[in-house]
């Protein structure tokens, strides 16, 4: 019955599929909630995405062939405009309500972006003189205007070739249908060290990991610096990375290949991941993370396309950021995904650049599929975790919180072994050791007393041999 079942919904999803592609792209009688843009040679794994998002999500979906854009749109005009005027022919004249998603398969060698040139400073520091600007397709006409904000956002799978893409979509789907995992409730944070501005990024990574530690309870913070207490080596970050996070922020300096001046993680680093299914969807707050170079691929296009893990989704900076603007439209993107009910990745990235309209803002572009749902841990197991011994360190979160001036720190640790329980401050001093011996695997509590120190953030880490985990605590007098 329930195979019966399956190959009805099966045929209505197709039935519908082409139903919406039959209708010309100029007919107001069209209606989609999420449009699939590709070029013929990516059609089947357009289709097979669309159904996907269909039965999964209940999306209105539509598959639309390039070439029919630019026949239809891009007579007197350039392909980027003319993909643009589609788009906002769509938002504009289809069946209400408008579409939410729009998605770009291929790289710039079958759909182009948007290209601006880079601003002169930028310029003369790392010699790139252009940018790819995939939100200017979903930008109203004038994007500074008042009160005028972009109403849908753009995802792109950066794939150069059918085997990329084909990838691409079928990690999609695998991570959609991977079931509550102790990973999904892990956000890794990895902070670069940079000497004019010690303890800059790690500050920036901080404020991030504290909100999303509303709904991701496991963060855990490594430091490039080598003085750090979190310091951790790049074998011991990738092994991390391998065990299954949910999110992955990076704040620091990049280019298209390496993340840190120490070359903390290049291309062979993405080469030798190895997390199958447990996907983390990455945030990196760093300068031009392009998706538009082709050989050797970039950072960001190589963690999607890679077969053995990597990542599902990348938010990346096309061109030169700035650390406080980029930290501003994180910190937003993560409220809203921390929000309740939880929202899209995607919407959260629309949310978050609508929020802050700096024009720097404009080059962050979305690489995967922006309606996908983060995974966070839900379980009942989660919740309520059963008597006896744990299996995995856990730091919960401090009771009462905020608090004046005590409160009190609850953990649990997997196995017999040394054990660091300690406090820093925002800037990341330390400011106690609560916890530092040998402790036999369970339960175990410890108190802080703030008495003494400012009101403000701090920040609890247990130390598990390797492991490492934090919580921020909110002192109030």
């Amino acid at each position: 019955m329930r195979k019966s079942v399956r190959i009805i919904c099966f045929f209505c999803i197709a039935f519908w599929t082409a139903h919406l592609a039959a209708q010309p792209l100029t007919s107001h009688d069209n209606r989609a909630d999420y449009v699939i843009i590709a070029p013929a040679q990516f059609l089947s794994p357009a289709r097979t995405l669309a159904s996907h998002r269909q039965s999964l999500d209940g999306l209105a979906a539509k598959v639309v062939l390039f070439d029919s854009v630019l026949e239809i749109f891009g007579k007197s005009t350039t392909p980027d405009s003319a993909l643009r005027e589609f788009i906002r022919f769509t938002l504009q004249q289809w069946q209400p309500p408008s579409s939410k998603y729009f998605v770009l398969l291929g790289n710039v060698n079958t759909i182009p972006s948007h290209r601006e040139a880079e601003d002169l400073i930028p310029v003369a520091i790392a010699g790139y003189d252009s940018l790819s600007v995939d939100g200017w397709f979903v930008e109203p006409s004038s994007p500074q205007s008042d009160g005028v904000q972009a109403s849908a956002v753009v995802g792109r799978f950066p794939g150069w070739d059918s085997a990329a893409i084909a990838t691409m979509v079928t990690k999609q789907i695998a991570y959609d249908a991977v079931e509550d995992g102790e990973w999904m409730a892990e956000s890794l944070g990895l902070a670069d060290h940079d000497t004019a501005a010690p303890g800059l990024f790690e500050l920036g990574l901080r404020q991030m990991q504290s909100i999303l530690a509303r709904d991701w309870n496991d963060t855990v913070c490594v430091h490039i610096d080598t003085a750090s207490p979190q310091h951790l080596s790049a074998d011991e970050f990738r092994q991390h990375w391998n065990e299954g996070i949910s999110i992955f922020v990076y704040s620091g300096h990049a280019n298209p290949y390496t993340l840190s001046a120490a070359r903390y993680f290049t291309l062979p680093s993405v080469d030798s991941l190895d997390n199958g299914v447990r996907l983390p969807v990455c945030f990196f707050g760093a300068c031009n993370l392009r998706f538009d170079e082709q050989n050797p691929p970039t950072i960001s296009t190589h963690l999607l396309d890679c077969q053995r893990g990597g990542a599902v989704a990348c938010v990346v900076s096309t061109g030169e950021n700035y650390y406080s603007r980029i930290t501003a439209f994180y910190t937003s993107l993560f409220e809203a995904l921390a929000g309740d009910p939880p929202t899209t990745a995607g919407e959260a990235f629309r949310l978050a650049k609508n929020a802050n309209t700096d024009p720097i803002i404009r080059r962050m572009s979305f690489l995967g599929d922006p309606a996908v749902r983060i995974k966070r841990s839900a379980s009942v197991a989660a919740l309520f975790p059963p008597k006896g011994l744990p299996n995995k360190d856990q730091l919960d979160q401090n009771y009462p919180n905020p608090f004046n001036p005590t409160t009190r720190i609850r953990y649990l640790i997997a196995r017999d072994g040394m054990v660091n329980l300690a406090v820093y401050d925002m800037i990341g001093q330390k400011v106690a050791v609560l916890v530092d011996e040998k402790q036999a695997a369970g339960s175990h509590e410890a108190n802080f007393e703030g008495r003494g120190l400012a009101s403000g953030v701090y920040f609890c880490q247990l130390a598990v041999g390797n492991h490492r985990l934090a919580r921020a605590m909110i002192l109030v007098k």
